[in-house]
């Protein structure tokens, strides 16, 4: 059994839910569009589809090493912050 963020298989979207994006656009050409899913959603296709769209994206990456060296030090001065964020409490 996988456990939270462990399943391998990156899932499609939903059968037609990406032809659905052109309704609300059509009756509000002004309005920005965001596609958000989890890290299962998360393929260069639909990263590259947002992009030809126009469209933002807001995809959940799934935890890697790599990605954890990258975020590192980004992620330790967000910890800093928190803590001090406690103790003015």
């Amino acid at each position: 059994m996988y456990g939270p963020g462990e399943f391998p298989v990156t899932h499609p979207a939903p059968d037609g839910a990406l032809d659905q994006i052109h309704l609300p656009r059509e009756a509000w050409p002004q309005a920005r569009i965001t596609v958000r899913g989890d890290s299962g959603f998360s393929n260069d296709e639909l990263m590259a589809w947002c992009e030809e769209e126009g469209i933002d994206d807001l995809l959940g990456l799934a935890k890697n090493d790599r990605l954890k060296r990258r975020i590192e030090s980004h992620m330790e001065v967000v910890y800093s912050i928190t803590r001090l964020a406690q103790t003015d409490q």
